[in-house]
């Protein structure tokens, strides 16, 4: 395995993507801290990663620029995190999933694709000031799962989970902007490492079996 050997990984997404914080003034996104730990593990390979999320944006009005963007580039890996602001502006859990999962559907469309990544919709502040918002979110991410377990190259990554709300007020304001829809940049760079503890055994298995194809 030469010093050359890149990997290239896409992220998705709207502003959680982006890496929104500080009302806008400031942008720390979590492919930052997961190229930094990616780069830092696995020496003798070259991980590029795009960000290309875009704050505000719904997944219905992803699917164009998403395929530009994989019809000019090879990816093993895309990250895809959305659904946020469908939900702030009342969509159905059906038709979020639906945008959701062609979002996959894209991604699996290329050839040289490894895996595609379906991150959950992240808990936040107006979960517990409107419950039927927070309902429709856990549909959503059930689904998203249930998408993940039917198709071999999707890995389902729980970030609804792994950064709860239920956290203690002090880690509460360490890992949430003031908004309490964004992440703060500390909360962005956890983000980024709970991403890189996931995919550390997915990268080192696909790493291995191209050792063996060789």
């Amino acid at each position: 395995m030469g010093n050359h050997q890149k990997i290239k990984i896409l992220a998705m997404g709207d502003s959680l993507t982006k890496g929104y914080t500080n009302h806008g003034q400031t942008h720390n996104p979590y492919t930052l801290k997961l190229s930094e730990y990616l780069n830092k593990k696995f020496k003798k390979i070259k991980f590029e990663i795009e960000n290309k999320g875009i704050s505000g944006e719904q997944c219905k009005d992803m699917p164009i620029r998403f395929e530009k963007i994989m019809s000019e580039n090879d990816y093993h890996f895309v990250i895809i995190l959305g659904g946020t602001n469908d939900l702030a502006y009342g969509r159905s859990h059906e038709d979020i999933l639906k945008d959701i999962i062609n979002l996959h559907q894209i991604a699996l469309s290329s050839k040289n694709l490894v895996k595609s990544i379906a991150v959950s919709i992240p808990q936040c502040l107006f979960d517990e000031r409107n419950e039927k918002i927070f309902e429709i979110k856990k549909i959503v991410n059930k689904e998203i799962f249930n998408f993940s377990q039917k198709e071999e190259k999707v890995e389902f990554f729980d970030l609804f989970n792994l950064i709860p709300f239920s956290l203690s007020e002090k880690e509460l304001m360490s890992f949430w902007d003031k908004d309490g829809l964004h992440f703060s940049s500390l909360g962005y760079d956890h983000f980024g490492k709970l991403l890189f503890d996931f995919l550390e055994e997915i990268i080192f298995n696909y790493l291995e079996k191209l050792k063996k194809e060789k």
